[in-house]
């Protein structure tokens, strides 16, 4: 017997939209499968869309509305009945198989079984995932954003085996200064500590604004060194943070900057 289906004959554009009811839904999605906002726009590259992890977030707070076929494509992507956003059935209720007859279930599971072979699906229990705080503030190229404020940091369950061992927290790279190690949108794991050695990749805050920079410690600049002369007469190092990408100049500390190490980034 077919099962009968009754639509929300209640449902109102205006309502919905005034609601954000879309960018709520897409949300507690994305965070129920353990994804993050790069994360949506990686895997939506699979579907032939081509978007940011800015534009997620757009979706996400309302800003912006995805198109009908970026709409099918994310639906596809976190297994969303489209009905969820009528209100026709709960958003954490997923597609089943129990009324497919014996030749559905059989095509279902062969293309699963290709999903599985291409990367595409991956059978619910076989990855663990943990969860972790994520910086809702970037670590960027130029203007860095204020990271000390810890209520703005969100969780988020992540698969474990994305996150090294020893990470306290996550925070993502905003810009190109440190390509092409580390790229815009890229999701990068810290373990905090207030001591770096030359040459380690760390996440500073300089004036209180984020940065992901190399840690290098050297003799101070000529006109400098006055400033990093003790009453002994002893010149201390000057630290600069350096840029992977070579257009960015180092952000050359001085005794009038404060500095402070957050931590060191793991991967």
């Amino acid at each position: 017997m077919n099962k009968l289906i009754y639509f929300n004959n209640s449902f109102r554009a205006d309502n919905a939209r005034e609601a954000n009811l879309v960018g709520k839904k897409l949300l507690s999605a994305r965070k129920a499968r353990g994804f993050t906002q790069p994360d949506i726009a990686e895997q939506l590259h699979r579907y032939g869309i081509d978007i940011s992890a800015k534009q997620v977030s757009k979706w996400e707070t309302g800003e912006g509305l995805p198109n009908c076929y970026q709409f099918i494509a994310v639906c596809c992507l976190l297994n969303l009945d489209p009905a969820v956003f009528t209100g026709r059935i709960p958003a954490n209720e997923e597609m089943d198989d129990r009324d497919l007859t014996a030749e559905g279930k059989q095509l279902l599971s062969e293309f699963r079984n290709y999903l599985v072979s291409t990367g595409r699906y991956e059978p619910r229990g076989t990855i663990k995932r943990c969860e972790m705080l994520v910086s809702n503030y970037k670590a960027s190229a130029g203007i860095g954003y204020n990271l000390d404020n810890g209520d703005d940091f969100e969780k988020i369950m992540v698969p474990a085996d994305r996150v090294p061992a020893g990470a306290d927290f996550g925070v993502r790279i905003d810009g190109d200064s440190m390509e092409p190690v580390y790229h815009d949108g890229q999701l990068v794991w810290i373990r905090q500590t207030q001591y770096l050695n030359p040459g380690e990749v760390g996440l500073f805050i300089v004036d209180g604004k984020g940065y992901v920079k190399v840690f290098e410690s050297h003799a101070p600049q000529a006109q400098f060194i006055e400033d990093f002369m003790d009453s002994d007469g002893n010149v201390r190092n000057q630290i600069s943070l350096v840029s992977y990408n070579e257009k960015y100049d180092p952000i050359l500390l001085t005794p009038d900057r404060e500095l402070r190490i957050c931590g060191k980034v793991l991967n």
